[in-house]
């Protein structure tokens, strides 16, 4: 099985011999993962009777459904590698298969971290934007990776906050919310997490805001004070969102009450149904804590970001709003966190 690509290749003059210290081989599941048509990257092949890596593929060249059979072939082989300068452009390839990317020796937990913090992002987004059943499940696969990939190490969960702190735009606000609440759930259960459990834990922090996906741009941009109409419609937002989700078939406890108590607050001035102290679960804890965050720590027109640590004292001194259990782990927590 050769490629058209290949026969062109043999006979060119070979460069000197390449380094193979210097680069990494593929896996051919991450390699099926790839975008179609073009690859991002260049890819080399190991020749056996010259023992050593030679140019097979050049960045941005077509690559035909021949070519990508014979590709896999060598990948399958052992023989298909690719430059360790080119590393950050082989995680991103890798969101096409993250089943694979979390095999692939490849790929440091760094590299995951990064990889799984962006990934879900996108889905995220792309359901909200979208809320039909087919972007759910799309989502919902990257969750169920994401849960594996904190279960096996729960200290993965240090290196998803810190990437997820450093992007702080508006529109990573919501996915950096999910990401705290994860992390806060692991660190206070840190003993007591059932990993089977872990996914429906993580959906819900990835789907507690799908109500503000009907609230109007032109009400959330507003920079001045929102009428008494409109502040209304937004805190109508919660159960909105939980009655969208179980159109589409979510009755998980974990999940709903995310969505449906994640402005609630502990002294009973939250929203929508003015809840007090224990009339709040865990979860809806949790979220209020992580989106109250956020959002004092995201950069927004008229709001420049807090300070990590600073807005986490803050919401610590608010005891009587926020759960001072969850405050406290979320102020230890960030004192600890790498980068």
């Amino acid at each position: 099985m050769r490629s058209d690509a290949d026969q062109y290749l043999d006979h060119e003059d070979y460069p000197e011999e390449l380094n193979v210290e210097e680069f990494n081989q593929i896996s051919p599941k991450v390699l099926e993962g790839f975008p179609r048509g073009s690859f991002p990257l260049s890819l080399f092949r190991f020749r056996k009777k010259l023992n050593c890596l030679t140019p097979l593929y050049m960045a941005g060249d077509p690559v035909t459904p021949k070519d990508m059979e014979w590709y896999v072939h060598l990948a399958n082989k052992g023989r298909l590698f690719f430059s360790r300068n080119d590393q950050e452009i082989y995680v991103r390839c890798a969101a096409g298969d993250l089943e694979a990317a979390l095999d692939d020796p490849n790929l440091t937990p760094e590299d995951l971290a990064g990889l799984f913090v962006r990934e879900i992002a996108k889905r995220q987004t792309a359901f909200y934007d979208n809320t039909i059943a087919k972007e759910l499940d799309h989502l919902a696969e990257a969750v169920d990776m994401l849960s594996v990939y904190v279960g096996v190490d729960f200290d993965n969960a240090d290196l998803l906050v810190s990437v997820a702190h450093r992007n702080r735009d508006r529109d990573r606000q919501r996915v950096n919310a999910g990401v705290v609440a994860l992390a806060i759930y692991v660190h206070l259960n840190r003993d007591r997490v059932i990993i089977e459990n872990l996914s429906t834990v993580a959906m819900g922090c990835f789907l507690y805001d799908i109500g503000m996906s009907r609230v109007s741009k032109l009400m959330t941009d507003k920079s001045g004070q929102l009428s008494t109409a409109e502040r209304r419609k937004l805190r109508e937002h919660p159960h909105r969102g939980c009655e969208m989700l179980k159109r589409l078939g979510i009755e998980d406890e974990e999940i709903l009450e995310a969505c449906a108590q994640h402005h609630e607050r502990l002294d009973g001035t939250g929203y929508p149904m003015q809840l007090k102290g224990k009339e709040i679960g865990l979860y809806g804890r949790i979220l209020a804590v992580a989106d109250s965050y956020c959002a004092m720590v995201t950069d927004r027109p008229h709001s420049p970001r807090r300070n990590a640590v600073d807005a986490a004292v803050e919401l610590l001194k608010m005891s009587k709003a926020y759960d001072k259990r969850i405050c406290k782990a979320l102020v230890e927590y960030l004192q600890g966190i790498p980068g």
